[in-house]
Protein backbone atom coordinates (compact mmCIF):
# COMPACT_ATOMS: atom_id res chain seq x y z
CA UNK A 1 0.00 0.00 0.00
CA UNK A 2 1.23 3.48 -0.65
CA UNK A 3 2.01 6.43 1.59
CA UNK A 4 -0.60 8.74 0.44
CA UNK A 5 -0.35 12.70 0.66
CA UNK A 6 -0.71 14.86 3.62
CA UNK A 7 -2.55 18.37 3.38
CA UNK A 8 -3.19 21.12 5.60
CA UNK A 9 -4.08 25.07 5.15
CA UNK A 10 -5.12 27.47 7.62
CA UNK A 11 -7.84 30.07 6.02
CA UNK A 12 -7.89 33.29 7.83
CA UNK A 13 -10.71 35.82 7.03
CA UNK A 14 -11.13 39.40 7.90
CA UNK A 15 -14.28 39.59 7.65
CA UNK A 16 -16.41 40.54 10.92
CA UNK A 17 -19.56 38.46 11.66
CA UNK A 18 -22.71 40.73 11.10
CA UNK A 19 -24.01 39.52 14.19
CA UNK A 20 -21.75 39.73 17.76
CA UNK A 21 -22.98 36.12 19.43
CA UNK A 22 -19.98 36.22 22.36
CA UNK A 23 -21.72 38.82 24.75
CA UNK A 24 -24.40 41.14 24.50
CA UNK A 25 -22.50 44.59 25.11
CA UNK A 26 -23.36 47.78 22.50
CA UNK A 27 -20.92 50.30 21.91
CA UNK A 28 -18.34 51.78 18.97
CA UNK A 29 -14.77 51.92 19.03
CA UNK A 30 -13.22 55.31 18.69
CA UNK A 31 -9.60 54.15 17.25
CA UNK A 32 -6.27 56.53 17.45
CA UNK A 33 -7.19 57.97 13.71
CA UNK A 34 -10.53 59.37 14.46
CA UNK A 35 -9.36 60.94 17.58
CA UNK A 36 -6.50 62.85 15.66
CA UNK A 37 -8.39 63.72 12.57
CA UNK A 38 -11.90 64.87 13.80
CA UNK A 39 -12.47 67.84 15.10
CA UNK A 40 -12.33 68.30 18.70
CA UNK A 41 -13.00 71.79 20.14
CA UNK A 42 -11.46 70.97 23.85
CA UNK A 43 -9.52 67.92 23.15
CA UNK A 44 -10.80 66.14 25.33
CA UNK A 45 -11.39 62.09 24.62
CA UNK A 46 -14.50 61.36 26.17
CA UNK A 47 -16.55 63.91 24.67
CA UNK A 48 -15.77 62.29 21.07
CA UNK A 49 -18.32 60.02 22.76
CA UNK A 50 -21.21 61.82 21.24
CA UNK A 51 -20.28 60.19 17.92
CA UNK A 52 -21.76 57.05 19.01
CA UNK A 53 -25.60 55.93 19.45
CA UNK A 54 -27.79 57.36 22.39
CA UNK A 55 -25.05 59.51 24.17
CA UNK A 56 -26.17 63.05 24.72
CA UNK A 57 -23.38 65.57 26.08
CA UNK A 58 -25.50 68.00 27.96
CA UNK A 59 -23.03 70.11 29.94
CA UNK A 60 -21.56 73.63 29.40
CA UNK A 61 -19.67 73.75 26.15
CA UNK A 62 -17.24 75.86 27.98
CA UNK A 63 -15.60 72.84 30.36
CA UNK A 64 -15.22 70.73 27.01
CA UNK A 65 -12.02 70.67 28.18
CA UNK A 66 -9.02 68.23 27.65
CA UNK A 67 -9.06 68.20 31.90
CA UNK A 68 -11.64 69.37 33.15
CA UNK A 69 -14.05 66.11 35.18
CA UNK A 70 -17.07 67.91 35.28
CA UNK A 71 -17.70 68.83 32.12
CA UNK A 72 -16.24 65.63 30.74
CA UNK A 73 -18.69 63.45 33.20
CA UNK A 74 -21.64 65.88 32.36
CA UNK A 75 -23.17 62.87 29.85
CA UNK A 76 -25.95 60.85 29.41
CA UNK A 77 -25.82 57.65 28.16
CA UNK A 78 -28.57 55.28 26.73
CA UNK A 79 -31.34 57.67 29.09
CA UNK A 80 -28.79 57.30 31.97
CA UNK A 81 -28.24 59.65 34.82
CA UNK A 82 -25.64 62.35 34.27
CA UNK A 83 -22.62 61.74 35.88
CA UNK A 84 -23.53 57.83 36.16
CA UNK A 85 -21.39 56.34 34.02
CA UNK A 86 -17.88 54.51 34.40
CA UNK A 87 -14.61 55.05 33.35
CA UNK A 88 -11.56 52.56 32.76
CA UNK A 89 -7.87 52.73 31.48
CA UNK A 90 -6.24 50.05 30.45
CA UNK A 91 -9.00 47.69 32.63
CA UNK A 92 -8.42 49.68 35.83
CA UNK A 93 -11.71 51.91 36.81
CA UNK A 94 -10.43 55.69 37.43
CA UNK A 95 -14.33 56.65 38.35
CA UNK A 96 -14.27 58.58 41.46
CA UNK A 97 -16.89 58.43 44.24
CA UNK A 98 -18.80 61.36 42.85
CA UNK A 99 -18.73 59.54 39.68
CA UNK A 100 -15.94 61.61 37.78
CA UNK A 101 -13.29 60.53 35.91
CA UNK A 102 -9.70 60.97 37.75
CA UNK A 103 -7.85 62.05 35.12
CA UNK A 104 -8.65 62.41 31.32
CA UNK A 105 -6.40 61.21 29.40
CA UNK A 106 -4.37 63.51 26.71
CA UNK A 107 -5.52 62.54 22.83
CA UNK A 108 -1.79 61.60 21.50
CA UNK A 109 -1.55 58.95 24.14
CA UNK A 110 -4.71 57.00 23.59
CA UNK A 111 -5.01 53.93 21.32
CA UNK A 112 -8.75 53.75 21.36
CA UNK A 113 -11.29 54.41 23.39
CA UNK A 114 -14.87 51.78 23.66
CA UNK A 115 -18.34 53.73 24.37
CA UNK A 116 -20.41 50.79 26.06
CA UNK A 117 -24.06 52.11 26.27
CA UNK A 118 -25.33 49.03 27.62
CA UNK A 119 -26.00 45.32 29.08
CA UNK A 120 -22.12 44.79 29.55
CA UNK A 121 -20.59 41.63 31.27
CA UNK A 122 -19.88 41.38 34.53
CA UNK A 123 -16.55 42.92 34.05
CA UNK A 124 -17.95 46.17 34.03
CA UNK A 125 -20.71 47.52 36.10
CA UNK A 126 -20.40 50.34 38.79
CA UNK A 127 -22.68 52.78 36.48
CA UNK A 128 -26.37 53.63 36.05
CA UNK A 129 -25.07 54.80 32.40
CA UNK A 130 -22.29 53.78 30.31
CA UNK A 131 -18.58 52.34 30.12
CA UNK A 132 -15.66 54.64 28.62
CA UNK A 133 -12.92 51.73 28.23
CA UNK A 134 -9.85 53.65 27.14
CA UNK A 135 -6.74 52.00 26.18
CA UNK A 136 -3.60 53.50 26.45
CA UNK A 137 -0.79 53.95 23.82
CA UNK A 138 2.26 51.31 24.53
CA UNK A 139 5.17 52.23 22.17
CA UNK A 140 6.60 50.35 19.39
CA UNK A 141 10.06 48.83 18.86
CA UNK A 142 11.02 52.27 17.15
CA UNK A 143 10.96 56.09 18.32
CA UNK A 144 8.13 57.82 17.19
CA UNK A 145 6.71 61.19 18.19
CA UNK A 146 5.43 64.48 17.45
CA UNK A 147 4.86 68.20 18.97
CA UNK A 148 1.61 69.97 18.10
CA UNK A 149 0.10 73.40 18.93
CA UNK A 150 -3.03 75.23 18.36
CA UNK A 151 -4.20 78.63 18.59
CA UNK A 152 -7.18 80.94 18.74
CA UNK A 153 -7.56 84.25 18.84
CA UNK A 154 -9.99 86.77 19.80
CA UNK A 155 -9.44 88.66 16.76
CA UNK A 156 -9.82 85.91 14.24
CA UNK A 157 -13.27 85.16 15.65
CA UNK A 158 -16.98 87.84 15.09
CA UNK A 159 -18.43 88.93 17.94
CA UNK A 160 -21.77 87.24 19.12
CA UNK A 161 -25.43 87.96 18.31
CA UNK A 162 -26.31 89.46 21.62
CA UNK A 163 -23.26 90.94 22.05
CA UNK A 164 -23.94 92.97 18.96
CA UNK A 165 -27.62 93.43 19.92
CA UNK A 166 -26.80 95.40 23.47
CA UNK A 167 -23.73 96.94 21.98
CA UNK A 168 -21.25 94.79 24.15
CA UNK A 169 -17.62 94.35 22.58
CA UNK A 170 -15.94 91.26 21.64
CA UNK A 171 -15.22 89.47 24.79
CA UNK A 172 -11.41 87.75 24.91
CA UNK A 173 -11.58 84.08 23.96
CA UNK A 174 -8.24 83.08 23.35
CA UNK A 175 -6.89 79.24 23.35
CA UNK A 176 -3.55 78.53 23.64
CA UNK A 177 -2.75 74.47 23.27
CA UNK A 178 0.30 73.02 23.16
CA UNK A 179 1.86 69.36 24.04
CA UNK A 180 3.69 66.57 22.45
CA UNK A 181 4.14 62.60 23.07
CA UNK A 182 7.15 60.23 22.45
CA UNK A 183 7.28 56.44 22.79
CA UNK A 184 9.55 53.19 21.61
CA UNK A 185 11.85 50.58 23.68
CA UNK A 186 13.16 50.67 26.95
CA UNK A 187 16.77 50.63 25.68
CA UNK A 188 19.03 50.85 28.69
CA UNK A 189 22.92 50.55 27.68
CA UNK A 190 24.19 47.03 29.42
CA UNK A 191 21.34 46.72 31.59
CA UNK A 192 17.85 46.27 29.10
CA UNK A 193 17.32 46.04 25.49
CA UNK A 194 12.99 46.09 25.57
CA UNK A 195 12.75 45.90 21.62
CA UNK A 196 9.75 43.31 21.54
CA UNK A 197 9.60 42.65 24.82
CA UNK A 198 9.79 46.43 26.83
CA UNK A 199 8.36 49.63 25.83
CA UNK A 200 7.30 53.26 27.13
CA UNK A 201 5.06 56.10 26.00
CA UNK A 202 4.85 59.34 27.80
CA UNK A 203 2.09 62.09 26.63
CA UNK A 204 1.91 65.89 27.86
CA UNK A 205 -0.79 68.71 26.87
CA UNK A 206 -0.99 71.88 28.61
CA UNK A 207 -3.22 75.34 27.53
CA UNK A 208 -3.59 79.09 28.50
CA UNK A 209 -7.35 79.95 28.30
CA UNK A 210 -9.09 83.62 28.34
CA UNK A 211 -13.03 83.22 29.37
CA UNK A 212 -15.18 84.47 27.09
CA UNK A 213 -17.19 86.43 29.49
CA UNK A 214 -18.70 90.22 28.67
CA UNK A 215 -21.63 90.73 31.50
CA UNK A 216 -22.10 93.85 32.83
CA UNK A 217 -22.51 94.76 36.81
CA UNK A 218 -23.56 97.09 39.18
CA UNK A 219 -21.22 98.58 41.16
CA UNK A 220 -21.79 100.38 44.33
CA UNK A 221 -20.81 104.25 43.80
CA UNK A 222 -18.21 106.10 46.37
CA UNK A 223 -21.33 107.48 48.06
CA UNK A 224 -23.08 104.52 48.76
CA UNK A 225 -19.68 103.07 49.91
CA UNK A 226 -20.09 105.29 53.25
CA UNK A 227 -23.91 104.24 53.52
CA UNK A 228 -25.33 107.27 51.36
CA UNK A 229 -28.15 105.83 49.27
CA UNK A 230 -30.02 109.35 48.91
CA UNK A 231 -29.51 109.41 45.15
CA UNK A 232 -29.91 105.37 44.52
CA UNK A 233 -33.56 105.46 43.26
CA UNK A 234 -34.95 102.98 45.84
CA UNK A 235 -35.50 102.92 49.80
CA UNK A 236 -33.43 101.92 52.28
CA UNK A 237 -35.23 100.35 55.65
CA UNK A 238 -34.09 99.93 59.02
CA UNK A 239 -33.64 96.29 59.87
CA UNK A 240 -34.37 96.97 63.52
CA UNK A 241 -37.58 98.32 63.28
CA UNK A 242 -39.33 95.29 62.22
CA UNK A 243 -43.16 95.53 63.54
CA UNK A 244 -46.31 93.80 63.43
CA UNK A 245 -48.25 95.24 60.37
CA UNK A 246 -51.30 97.69 61.80
CA UNK A 247 -54.60 98.93 59.90
CA UNK A 248 -52.98 102.35 59.94
CA UNK A 249 -50.02 100.95 57.95
CA UNK A 250 -52.43 99.91 55.30
CA UNK A 251 -50.21 96.90 54.38
CA UNK A 252 -50.98 95.02 51.13
CA UNK A 253 -52.40 91.56 51.41
CA UNK A 254 -50.02 88.76 53.08
CA UNK A 255 -47.81 91.55 54.61
CA UNK A 256 -47.74 90.95 58.35
CA UNK A 257 -44.70 92.86 58.94
CA UNK A 258 -43.00 96.30 58.45
CA UNK A 259 -40.29 98.94 58.98
CA UNK A 260 -39.34 102.22 59.37
CA UNK A 261 -37.68 104.01 56.19
CA UNK A 262 -34.18 105.10 57.14
CA UNK A 263 -34.11 109.23 57.75
CA UNK A 264 -32.60 110.40 54.09
CA UNK A 265 -32.09 107.11 52.75
CA UNK A 266 -28.10 107.08 54.59
CA UNK A 267 -27.41 103.74 56.67
CA UNK A 268 -26.09 105.02 59.67
CA UNK A 269 -22.13 104.37 60.38
CA UNK A 270 -22.99 101.55 63.23
CA UNK A 271 -25.36 99.84 61.40
CA UNK A 272 -22.01 99.39 58.42
CA UNK A 273 -19.82 96.04 59.30
CA UNK A 274 -16.56 96.51 59.30
CA UNK A 275 -15.39 93.78 57.70
CA UNK A 276 -17.86 94.79 54.77
CA UNK A 277 -16.88 98.02 54.87
CA UNK A 278 -13.08 97.03 54.03
CA UNK A 279 -14.55 94.77 51.23
CA UNK A 280 -15.93 97.51 49.83
CA UNK A 281 -12.66 99.33 49.35
CA UNK A 282 -11.88 99.89 45.49
CA UNK A 283 -8.58 97.59 46.20
CA UNK A 284 -10.98 94.78 46.12
CA UNK A 285 -14.66 95.71 44.32
CA UNK A 286 -13.64 98.66 41.96
CA UNK A 287 -15.64 101.88 40.98
CA UNK A 288 -18.15 102.19 38.62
Amino acid sequence: MEVGEVNQSVLVTGEMPLIETSNASNGQVIDTQQLQDLPNLGRNTYLMSKLSNNVVPVGDPRWNRFQDQIGSSAISIAGGPIRGNNYTIDGISITTSQNLPMIIPTIEAVQEMKTQTGTYDATMGRTGGGVFNTTLKSGTNDIHGDLYGQLRQTAWAANTFYNNAAGLPRAGDDWKDFGGGIGGPVLIPKLCNGRNKTFFYVGQEGYREHQPYSLQYALPTAAERTGDFSQAGFTIFDPFSTRACTAADNCPSGVSAVRTPLAGNIIPTNLINPVARAMLSPQYIPLP
